[in-house]
Protein backbone atom coordinates (compact mmCIF):
# COMPACT_ATOMS: atom_id res chain seq x y z
CA UNK A 1 0.00 0.00 0.00
CA UNK A 2 1.12 3.71 -0.75
CA UNK A 3 0.00 6.78 -2.16
CA UNK A 4 -1.32 9.65 -0.90
CA UNK A 5 -4.27 7.72 0.86
CA UNK A 6 -1.22 5.86 2.84
CA UNK A 7 0.07 9.28 3.57
CA UNK A 8 -3.22 10.80 5.05
CA UNK A 9 -3.52 7.14 7.51
CA UNK A 10 0.15 8.16 8.50
CA UNK A 11 -0.72 11.81 9.39
CA UNK A 12 -3.95 11.10 11.38
CA UNK A 13 -2.03 8.22 12.96
CA UNK A 14 0.44 11.16 14.13
CA UNK A 15 -2.27 13.56 15.22
CA UNK A 16 -3.50 10.54 17.72
CA UNK A 17 -0.43 10.06 19.19
CA UNK A 18 0.41 14.06 19.51
CA UNK A 19 -2.85 14.48 20.40
CA UNK A 20 -2.38 11.88 23.61
CA UNK A 21 0.65 14.44 24.90
CA UNK A 22 -1.20 17.59 24.41
CA UNK A 23 -3.57 15.96 27.14
CA UNK A 24 -3.86 17.79 30.29
CA UNK A 25 -0.77 16.45 32.65
CA UNK A 26 0.98 17.51 35.84
CA UNK A 27 3.29 15.61 36.65
CA UNK A 28 3.87 13.88 40.04
CA UNK A 29 7.50 15.66 40.58
CA UNK A 30 8.34 13.97 44.00
CA UNK A 31 8.31 10.43 42.15
CA UNK A 32 11.67 8.01 42.08
CA UNK A 33 13.88 8.47 39.10
CA UNK A 34 11.37 11.44 37.62
CA UNK A 35 9.19 9.00 36.50
CA UNK A 36 5.03 8.20 37.29
CA UNK A 37 3.24 5.48 34.98
CA UNK A 38 1.75 8.38 33.18
CA UNK A 39 4.89 9.90 32.23
CA UNK A 40 6.03 6.50 31.13
CA UNK A 41 3.01 6.26 28.64
CA UNK A 42 4.09 9.68 27.21
CA UNK A 43 8.07 8.28 26.77
CA UNK A 44 7.09 5.38 24.94
CA UNK A 45 4.82 7.44 22.23
CA UNK A 46 7.80 9.96 22.20
CA UNK A 47 9.64 6.92 21.12
CA UNK A 48 7.19 5.38 18.90
CA UNK A 49 7.76 8.85 16.80
CA UNK A 50 11.06 9.44 16.97
CA UNK A 51 11.85 5.67 15.45
CA UNK A 52 9.91 6.61 12.30
CA UNK A 53 12.29 10.10 12.31
CA UNK A 54 15.74 8.59 12.24
CA UNK A 55 17.42 8.07 9.23
CA UNK A 56 16.85 4.52 8.03
CA UNK A 57 13.46 4.11 9.35
CA UNK A 58 11.65 1.42 7.48
CA UNK A 59 8.57 3.38 7.25
CA UNK A 60 9.82 7.28 7.53
CA UNK A 61 7.64 9.44 9.25
CA UNK A 62 9.38 12.32 7.21
CA UNK A 63 7.66 15.37 5.83
CA UNK A 64 4.66 15.30 8.68
CA UNK A 65 3.34 17.69 11.12
CA UNK A 66 4.31 16.84 14.98
CA UNK A 67 1.66 18.92 16.81
CA UNK A 68 3.01 19.58 20.33
CA UNK A 69 1.40 22.43 21.35
CA UNK A 70 0.95 22.76 24.99
CA UNK A 71 2.18 19.01 25.51
CA UNK A 72 3.76 18.43 29.07
CA UNK A 73 6.95 16.71 28.19
CA UNK A 74 8.89 15.12 31.30
CA UNK A 75 11.00 12.65 29.64
CA UNK A 76 11.64 11.64 25.93
CA UNK A 77 14.21 10.28 23.61
CA UNK A 78 14.17 12.56 20.22
CA UNK A 79 18.18 11.79 20.03
CA UNK A 80 19.48 10.83 15.96
CA UNK A 81 15.90 12.32 14.43
CA UNK A 82 16.24 14.03 11.46
CA UNK A 83 14.14 17.24 10.54
CA UNK A 84 14.23 16.92 6.72
CA UNK A 85 10.97 18.40 5.87
CA UNK A 86 7.90 19.24 8.25
CA UNK A 87 6.95 20.32 11.07
CA UNK A 88 7.89 19.64 15.29
CA UNK A 89 5.94 22.09 17.02
CA UNK A 90 6.65 22.06 20.71
CA UNK A 91 5.24 25.93 20.70
CA UNK A 92 3.80 26.61 24.32
CA UNK A 93 5.08 22.87 25.67
CA UNK A 94 5.86 22.28 29.24
CA UNK A 95 9.09 20.56 29.66
CA UNK A 96 8.93 19.64 33.15
CA UNK A 97 11.84 18.17 35.47
CA UNK A 98 13.15 15.09 33.84
CA UNK A 99 15.34 15.06 31.17
CA UNK A 100 14.92 15.36 26.98
CA UNK A 101 17.34 14.66 24.73
CA UNK A 102 17.55 16.22 21.12
CA UNK A 103 21.73 14.97 20.74
CA UNK A 104 22.49 14.30 17.23
CA UNK A 105 19.18 15.68 16.03
CA UNK A 106 19.64 17.02 12.62
CA UNK A 107 17.76 19.86 10.77
CA UNK A 108 17.92 19.64 7.30
CA UNK A 109 14.96 21.45 6.46
CA UNK A 110 11.85 21.52 8.09
CA UNK A 111 10.89 23.61 10.75
CA UNK A 112 11.38 22.94 14.99
CA UNK A 113 9.72 25.56 16.62
CA UNK A 114 9.70 25.78 20.87
CA UNK A 115 8.33 29.30 20.92
CA UNK A 116 6.61 30.34 24.42
CA UNK A 117 8.06 26.88 25.37
CA UNK A 118 8.47 26.30 29.29
CA UNK A 119 11.52 25.11 30.71
CA UNK A 120 10.91 24.27 34.44
CA UNK A 121 11.30 22.45 37.48
CA UNK A 122 15.23 20.99 36.92
CA UNK A 123 14.30 19.83 33.00
CA UNK A 124 17.23 19.34 31.14
CA UNK A 125 17.30 19.90 27.46
CA UNK A 126 19.95 18.36 25.84
CA UNK A 127 21.19 18.77 21.65
CA UNK A 128 24.87 17.50 21.86
CA UNK A 129 26.09 17.15 18.47
CA UNK A 130 22.94 18.41 16.87
CA UNK A 131 23.36 19.93 13.29
CA UNK A 132 21.28 23.03 12.00
CA UNK A 133 21.93 23.10 8.24
CA UNK A 134 18.83 24.46 6.94
CA UNK A 135 15.19 24.77 7.83
CA UNK A 136 14.57 27.04 10.63
CA UNK A 137 14.68 25.87 14.93
CA UNK A 138 13.16 28.62 17.15
CA UNK A 139 12.95 29.49 20.64
CA UNK A 140 10.88 32.91 20.63
CA UNK A 141 9.60 33.32 23.69
CA UNK A 142 10.46 30.37 24.94
CA UNK A 143 10.77 30.58 29.27
CA UNK A 144 13.66 29.13 31.31
CA UNK A 145 12.49 29.04 34.46
CA UNK A 146 14.48 26.51 36.88
CA UNK A 147 15.41 24.27 33.79
CA UNK A 148 18.00 24.30 31.15
CA UNK A 149 18.61 23.90 27.60
CA UNK A 150 22.01 23.00 26.71
CA UNK A 151 23.10 23.97 23.04
CA UNK A 152 26.66 24.01 24.08
CA UNK A 153 27.73 21.04 22.26
CA UNK A 154 25.67 21.37 19.38
CA UNK A 155 28.48 20.63 15.47
CA UNK A 156 29.59 24.22 15.26
CA UNK A 157 30.57 22.63 11.75
CA UNK A 158 26.88 22.04 11.00
CA UNK A 159 25.38 25.46 12.26
CA UNK A 160 24.70 27.23 9.27
CA UNK A 161 20.99 27.57 10.40
CA UNK A 162 21.33 27.82 14.03
CA UNK A 163 18.19 28.25 15.97
CA UNK A 164 16.30 31.80 16.64
CA UNK A 165 16.20 33.10 20.14
CA UNK A 166 14.51 36.40 21.82
CA UNK A 167 17.03 39.20 21.59
CA UNK A 168 18.84 39.98 25.20
CA UNK A 169 22.36 41.39 26.79
CA UNK A 170 22.78 38.14 27.96
CA UNK A 171 21.17 35.00 27.73
CA UNK A 172 18.49 33.53 30.34
CA UNK A 173 20.27 31.48 33.00
CA UNK A 174 19.63 27.96 32.13
CA UNK A 175 20.12 28.58 28.42
CA UNK A 176 23.71 27.16 27.58
CA UNK A 177 24.57 27.87 23.96
CA UNK A 178 27.93 27.12 21.65
CA UNK A 179 31.11 28.71 23.55
CA UNK A 180 29.50 28.39 27.12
Amino acid sequence: MGGAGSAGRTQVCIDVLCAYLRMPYEPALDSPWYHDEETEVRFSITSVISDHLRPGAPVSWQGHEFNFLRAVLRSADFAGIEVGSGRLLFSLARFRRGWTSFDGMRVTGGEVWFGGAQFADGARVNFDNAEFSSGRVQFEGAAFEGGEVDLSKASADDCTAPPVFDEWETPPPGLLLPGA
